[in-house]
């Protein structure tokens, strides 16, 4: 006999998992998943049966993950350099965001959604402004032995994670690397 159904959106949540991660991990939509989690719809038993055993055995993996296998190390920008040096190093390295630095000092975040943003508000030459001007507030900072739900929990609401050992910046977290997690 399969437990309560409505235990299945608090075990998700619990393994920090997104229902998009989930239904694309059991094969099924997002939509399907959502209604099932929201008691409107009930799954046939095979696949309750497989939604629970799946979850199970990702919040067990996820509890033996340490945050800092999935951090990348990654450059800063100065908050000095220009709109443009910052678009070519996120190309360069591949990323969608970077901390901003004074010194060793973190001061704020730039991501690749400010560019829109400012276009959005009417700047015309975007690639002669400087970070400082149009940066936003730094990402989240936690110790790198923080536990993978914290991870998870802040990455619902920004776009990175940094991780710190002894005080210091030591890598980063995006979306992107907690689906490590997954593999």
């Amino acid at each position: 006999m399969l437990p309560d159904l409505s235990i299945i959106k608090i075990y998700r949540k619990k393994a920090g998992v997104s229902q998009k991660e989930l239904s694309r991990l059991l094969k099924i939509s997002q939509s399907y998943l959502n209604k099932i989690e929201n008691l409107a719809s009930e799954p046939p038993y095979n696949l309750g049966k497989r939604i629970i055993e799946t979850l199970k055995s990702l919040k067990n993996k996820n509890e033996s993950v340490e945050v800092k296998s999935l951090m990348t190390k990654i450059k800063r920008v100065n908050l000095n350099k220009t709109v443009k040096e910052a678009v070519d190093l996120m190309h360069e390295l591949g990323v969608s965001q970077l901390p901003v630095t004074d010194g060793v000092v973190i001061v704020g975040s730039f991501t690749k959604r400010t560019i829109p943003l400012l276009i959005k508000r009417g700047y015309k030459n975007v690639e002669e402004l400087v970070v400082k001007d149009v940066m936003e507030a730094p990402f989240p900072m936690i110790p790198e032995d923080s536990p993978i739900q914290l991870v998870s929990n802040l990455l619902e609401y920004n776009e990175a994670v940094l991780l710190l050992k002894n005080g210091i910046f030591s890598g980063i977290i995006s979306k992107k690397d907690l689906l490590k997690v997954l593999e």
